[in-house]
């Protein structure tokens, strides 16, 4: 029965996404996938981190299907990161106020921030959806290690972006 379940649950996801697609995203989903393993490894072995997100997430961000020059946007997305973790770390010394209201005000922050520097479309996005995660994690002082994870993985990204 689960076998049976399984193979009809793979033919209808197989119908269901044309093969052109997998073709068009394949190498850069897979470059993506191996680089934030990669980062994650990279970013544990030599900083000695236990949760390297900011490497993983810098190498995907990156390297994802669809953008045209993938070391403009590793650069750019390192922009991003560091806005949204600095805007994060400093709206987290407000006190007394619901997590809510840090990040709202974290996001926002980050994000004209971001636009301030002439950072674009995602890279503003990259820049809010960090300094959710560093209000979200509540772990204060950890920015220049989180800055640090993105830069290996930005590394990372460049490396594979030569591929």
């Amino acid at each position: 029965m689960t076998k049976r379940l399984f193979a009809a649950m793979a033919q209808v996801l197989l119908e269901a996404v044309p093969a052109k697609r997998w073709a068009f995203a394949g190498r850069d989903v897979l470059l993506a996938a191996i680089a934030a393993g990669s980062s994650w490894w990279i970013a544990s072995a030599l900083l000695e981190r236990d949760q390297p997100i900011f490497a993983a997430i810098a190498s995907v961000v990156s390297l994802g299907p669809g953008v045209a020059r993938h070391s403009v946007q590793a650069v750019a997305m390192l922009g991003g990161i560091a806005t949204g973790i600095a805007c994060g770390e400093l709206v987290q010394f407000m006190p007394g106020l619901p997590r809510a209201v840090l990040v709202t005000t974290s996001v926002l922050i980050a994000m004209f921030v971001a636009a301030t520097f002439g950072l674009q479309g995602v890279m503003m996005v990259q820049a809010g959806a960090t300094a959710i995660i560093v209000i979200g994690s509540a772990q204060i002082d950890a920015g220049v290690l989180r800055i640090a994870d993105a830069l290996v993985g930005g590394c990372v990204a460049l490396l594979f972006s030569l591929v």
